[in-house]
């Protein structure tokens, strides 16, 4: 088997994930230009390289966008917090079409599900969920700056709509020390007679902490991840 002497932009799902990866790079010549635990960027030397939107999770926090977007180096992060204005989104236009002379050209953007573009998407009525919420699977906000940024730059925009997906990673070993600690310090507080309350971790420690402090409440993305997004993208 021969690396592919032209390749298409394609998008795979699979439980496999690091054996697909492994395989694609080991059999057909691929390379990891980008990745983290849910999501690889797999390209070839002589690949035509693209723009990537990529819709992740956060109708109200932009927390999976920012962690995701900052560990992989992507090119710009767009999270609920931050309004993006038609200046914002010029700078990202101008952005992406610097880089097309810089190294492979090609730019990955992530956007929160909840991010309102600063153009009508032309949707009048939305479906919504049991909550009452906008259904934003409908919405479909990623293909929407795709089509966008195709538009305005007169690139090929490819959008990936991670869904569910994104909960599939393999948890590190830091991850599983964690929830053992949680676990534990959950049944202590069962044990306890310690009720309405949830265990946290807080400055390195586990905590009990009142359900009605965080009940109701949505915890946004901290300013100091905002300082980080902008120092880098």
């Amino acid at each position: 088997m021969t690396s592919p002497i032209k390749f298409a932009h394609i998008v795979l799902r699979t439980r496999q994930y690091k054996e697909m990866v492994d395989w694609w790079c080991m059999f057909l010549g691929g390379t990891v230009r980008q990745g983290n635990d849910f999501l690889s960027f797999i390209s070839y030397d002589d690949e035509h390289h693209r723009v990537a939107v990529v819709e992740v999770m956060g109708r109200d926090a932009g927390w999976v966008a920012a962690w995701g977007g900052i560990a992989v180096g992507v090119d710009a992060i767009l999270v609920p917090e931050v309004p993006l204005d038609a200046a914002g989104l010029d700078a990202i236009i101008a952005r992406i079409t610097a880089r097309r002379t810089v190294g492979d050209g090609s730019s990955i953007v992530v956007i929160s599900e909840g991010v309102k573009l600063p153009v009508s998407s032309g949707a009048t009525t939305t479906a919504l969920d049991e909550f009452g919420h906008p259904r934003l699977d409908k919405v479909g906000v990623g293909d929407a700056l795709a089509e966008l940024l195709e538009a305005r730059t007169g690139l090929e925009v490819r959008c990936t709509r991670l869904g569910h997906l994104q909960r599939g990673g393999a948890p590190s070993a830091a991850d599983r020390v964690l929830g053992a600690r949680y676990g534990v310090a959950a049944v202590a507080a069962l044990e306890a007679g310690h009720f309405g309350v949830m265990v946290a971790l807080r400055a390195g420690a586990i905590v009990e902490v009142p359900l009605a402090e965080v009940g109701g409440r949505n915890r946004g993305l901290d300013p100091a991840y905002h300082a980080v997004v902008e120092a880098l993208t």
